[in-house]
């Protein structure tokens, strides 16, 4: 899987955890497209899509600081709740919404990528697997969830979390009438790439999610 992207200095410079999942999405989003990112961060993302597609991008975030990022990075952002963040848009505004690390931590997960696909034709999704066999054991031997590098609080510190997984997110979009474009499976280490029961063994899943009827 690192072999199969290109090397960016700039994606380097961000978390290593975040590198290989980056890098697929610039690899998926089209040269000059136009993309909305939920939960935008720092605006790291964008700043690399914007250099290398020369996509229009525009993220929100509901962060100050991480907006304060986006701005010196020359990103288009609004500060706001990203759950309400479509209303600013018309539909078929974009070409691609993102909600990468965004959906654990919303409100009405499903009904955020629905009114997304209504502003963007593709939505992006890259989540956290609580499907993941050490998350399983950690819950079923000590009765608790796993803390680690990415989710390092106790659960009384932690934001909003939705528990989602593979097989969850592929039930709901059948309910949903939605399709799953393309998929690609990360291990636990969120580098290499998990093509076997990827409900049990990935750490990391991102997704290219659209309606039924494109």
């Amino acid at each position: 899987m690192t072999e199969r992207f290109p090397k960016s200095p700039f994606l380097r410079r961000t978390n290593k955890r975040r590198q290989i999942d980056f890098e697929i999405m610039v690899d998926w989003i089209e040269e000059k497209s136009r993309v909305l990112d939920l939960g935008c961060g720092r605006g790291i993302l964008l700043r690399e899509l914007m250099d290398r597609k020369e996509v229009y991008g525009v993220g929100v975030d509901s962060n100050p600081e991480k907006i304060a990022s986006c701005v010196k990075r020359g990103v288009n952002v609004f500060q706001g709740d990203v759950s309400k963040a479509m209303d600013r848009f018309n539909p078929s505004s974009f070409d691609y919404v993102v909600l990468t690390r965004t959906l654990e931590l919303i409100e009405e997960p499903g009904e955020v990528i629905r009114r997304a696909l209504g502003v963007g034709r593709s939505v992006i999704v890259g989540a956290v697997n609580r499907g993941y066999w050490r998350n399983r054991i950690s819950f079923m031997l000590r009765g608790r969830t796993t803390r680690n590098a990415v989710y390092p609080l106790w659960w009384e510190d932690s934001p909003l979390s939705n528990h989602l997984s593979v097989g969850e997110l592929y039930g709901f979009a059948e309910r949903s009438g939605i399709e799953v474009r393309r998929v690609v499976y990360l291990r636990g280490d969120w580098k290499t790439p998990c093509n076997f029961l990827p409900n049990w063994l990935a750490g990391y899943a991102i997704f290219e999610l659209r309606n039924r009827a494109e």
